[in-house]
């Protein structure tokens, strides 16, 4: 396969794509906190998520969460139906995106958001900061197995390999998340009969792939190979 570059050049060309993975240990968590307050009235049903809110920042502030790690979602003021159909009053909810390093205080704050704040809880989900060098590590690894293919081909074709003409990287590194445990979803709101206790969160590993693209121009090698 040619490009317009090794066309121009006269160049025969071979062009291959890498992979490249590596498990690593997450360096981030994120979970979904949310407050609910429901009443027949819709500005009672506001107030109580509000009060819920108050709490839930309060043990933020606590837990000394920074303010830059939480990002309100979504605040949200809806008539509720029962199953039967009419109305059963308003739903009032508010949600809360919290990031914090994946040693932070996770399962307190998850115990604390339920018992305290009454919140519901979506996650966690496990991340890999984009300064981690193990990304660098994944692109390295494809680029060397691009070449290694290459070379196989090249070589089952009686010529050797020249220059790489053109690398391309498909999409960045990719995070795959294998979790050994997580509470994916959203808990019920609850409260502990004698104070909070703790789910015990493990972090699992993240999947981090590369994929790359290398054209490589082509040079004479040895030929009549036996069959």
């Amino acid at each position: 396969m040619e490009d317009a570059q090794s066309s121009r050049e006269g160049l025969d060309t071979i062009t291959m794509s890498g992979q490249g993975t590596a498990r690593v240990p997450p360096d981030r968590v994120e979970i979904w906190l949310q407050v609910v307050g429901e009443d027949r009235d819709k500005g009672r049903a506001y107030e109580k998520a509000a009060r819920h809110s108050k709490r839930l920042v309060e043990l933020l502030d606590d837990l000394e969460i920074p303010g830059r790690r939480r990002v309100t979602t979504g605040v949200q003021v809806a008539r509720r139906y029962d199953e039967r159909g009419p109305q059963a009053g308003y739903r009032a909810q508010a949600t809360v995106r919290v990031r914090m390093d994946a040693d932070g205080p996770l399962s307190s704050l998850i115990s604390r958001a339920v018992d305290e704040a009454e919140a519901n809880v979506g996650g966690p989900y496990w991340s890999v900061g984009g300064r981690n060098p193990q990304h660098m590590e994944v692109v390295r690894r494809a680029a060397t197995d691009a070449r290694q293919r290459a070379e196989v081909c090249a070589d089952a074709l009686g010529l050797a390999l020249g220059r790489p003409i053109r690398v391309h990287e498909e999409g960045g590194s990719r995070p795959r998340h294998q979790v050994n445990m997580a509470m994916m979803g959203a808990l019920p709101p609850a409260r502990a009969a004698a104070g909070p206790s703790e789910v015990e969160v493990e972090s699992g590993s993240v999947l981090l792939e590369a994929r790359v693209i290398v054209t490589f121009a082509l040079v004479p090698g040895p030929l009549g190979r036996p069959d």
